[in-house]
């Protein structure tokens, strides 16, 4: 049976209420989609850390500069989903770009400091994006809503960046 979809920021936090209220750990493993084996492993091992694990499917527009093509990026949730079947995944959030960047939606992160010298000057416009793409918005972000809402203790974004038991 395919993984549970759920769309609205507002349904992703009441399904997950009953977990949380348990004192539940939660894991996410946040992704654009067109799943492989790299996202699998990330899965596998929320599922080792986690009592309750969440994939976000979302293609994030803000990842993708004026000469990329955002609108040639693969999308098949069906597909993901058939890959995340048996992995003890509890629920896929794949929001629209309208529940992540509602009208009105400004709030974007520059990367400076140490880290800023780590980016080429060809690439900065991605890192803000991907910096960005984590929201950091109260109102869009649903990363941030589920790293807000202890007890999340596990949050994987990649092999290079984990963040595991994170102080909320």
């Amino acid at each position: 049976m395919p993984v549970d979809v759920v769309e609205s920021i507002a349904e992703l936090r009441a399904r997950l209420a009953d977990a949380r209220g348990d004192g539940k750990s939660i894991a996410l493993v946040p992704t654009m989609g067109a799943l492989h084996d790299g996202h699998l492993a990330l899965v596998a091992r929320a599922r080792e850390l986690a009592d309750v694990v969440v994939v976000s499917i979302f293609v994030n527009p803000l990842q993708f500069g004026p000469a990329e093509d955002l609108d040639r990026y693969p999308r098949d949730l069906d597909a993901d989903r058939a890959r995340l079947d048996g992995l003890g995944v509890d629920l896929v959030f794949a929001p629209p770009v309208a529940e992540m960047y509602p009208e009105g939606f400004a709030t974007r992160i520059e990367v400076g400091g140490p880290r800023s010298g780590c980016t080429s000057s060809g690439r900065r416009s991605r890192a803000r994006r991907t910096v960005t793409r984590t929201g950091f918005s109260r109102s869009s972000s649903a990363y941030l809503t589920l790293l807000r809402s202890p007890p999340m203790t596990v949050v994987k974004f990649g092999p290079v960046i984990p963040f595991t038991g994170m102080p909320l």
